[in-house]
């Protein structure tokens, strides 16, 4: 998962001339100074369909980021987590995430909205604010996906990087999982990954604090 995440990081940093600042290099829930990463760095989402989208390497992001869509309603949604709604028209979009603290700090990452059924991941919640040694439940849903296919995609969960924890199904449901918090503070970036093809997915947050 390591390597996944330096992938991640490699890409938001070719697309930085959608950014305002340089790009950082940690998913490790410390400063990374004036950086932003953010992933997914390009998508390509089905219109009316949903994407949590992440941003790496910001301390305290559960009240220090403001998301926006440069375009306004025209483009879709996002909530104070990064859960971004697309349009029902299709078309190219704007995400922007940017500190609260120093608004001059940002990213801005490009969408694409198709009407035609594509692949991608929502994580419910986005972050998760956990006591150390606590357990929380942590959903996610696939959409764009056929679940009567004889292809239809699942949810595999990972510990991807961070604090650590420990993942422990939920019985009777594939999509949820239950993370036990470490007994340290410090932040974890838990991946849903829809299988089988490994190209979409999307990170929780969890804040151990």
């Amino acid at each position: 998962m390591k390597r996944l995440l330096g992938t991640v990081l490699l890409a938001a940093a070719l697309v930085g001339c959608e950014s305002e600042m340089d790009l950082g290099n940690s998913p490790d829930g410390g400063s990374v100074g004036n950086a932003i990463s953010v992933y997914p760095v390009a998508p390509t989402i089905e219109a009316e369909s949903q994407q949590t989208f992440t941003a790496f390497g910001v301390q305290d992001p559960f009240f220090n980021l403001s998301w926006s869509i440069l375009e306004g309603s025209a483009g879709g949604s996002v909530d104070a987590m990064g859960n971004y709604t697309a349009p029902g028209t299709a078309g190219g979009y704007h995400l922007k995430v940017a500190l609260k603290s120093d608004p001059s700090v940002s990213t801005t990452v490009p969408i694409i909205v198709t009407t035609t059924p594509v692949v991608s991941v929502s994580v419910n919640p986005a972050l998760a604010p956990v006591g150390p040694g606590s357990r929380t439940l942590l959903d996610s849903r696939i959409w764009g996906d056929t679940p009567s296919s004889s292809d239809a995609h699942r949810i595999e969960w990972n510990v991807a990087e961070g604090s650590g924890g420990t993942l422990q199904a939920a019985s009777g449901d594939a999509s949820a999982i239950y993370y036990s918090a470490p007994t340290t503070p410090g932040i974890s970036y838990i991946e849903a990954v829809a299988k089988p093809d490994d190209t979409k997915s999307a990170f929780v947050t969890v804040i151990v604090e």
